[in-house]
């Protein structure tokens, strides 16, 4: 049985905001772990490898989107025990 996931496992976002209904696989079906913003097509759309500088970007987008900059911290401040950055 494949679990079930209420967050995207790499940037924390409820999947069930994803307007897109969550990232894609390689073979285009629905990711039911990652969201739109960082899955598509079985591969991570941020690159890089550092949790540190993908809650940097995070901000900034979130920023971007209208949200503040004290929310923009809150929401990616847990971001480290997310199943894509656990073990880096």
């Amino acid at each position: 049985m494949d679990k079930k996931y209420k967050n995207c496992q790499s940037c924390g976002m409820p999947l069930k905001r994803d307007e897109k209904g969550g990232g894609t696989n390689a073979d285009k079906s629905n990711s039911k772990k990652y969201c739109s913003y960082c899955y598509e097509n079985g591969e991570f759309i941020y690159k890089g490898n550092n949790v540190l500088e993908f809650q940097e970007y995070c901000k900034q987008k979130m920023m971007e989107g209208g949200h503040s900059r004290f929310f923009s911290w809150l929401f990616t401040r847990g971001m480290k025990r997310l199943d894509r950055w656990k073990n880096k």
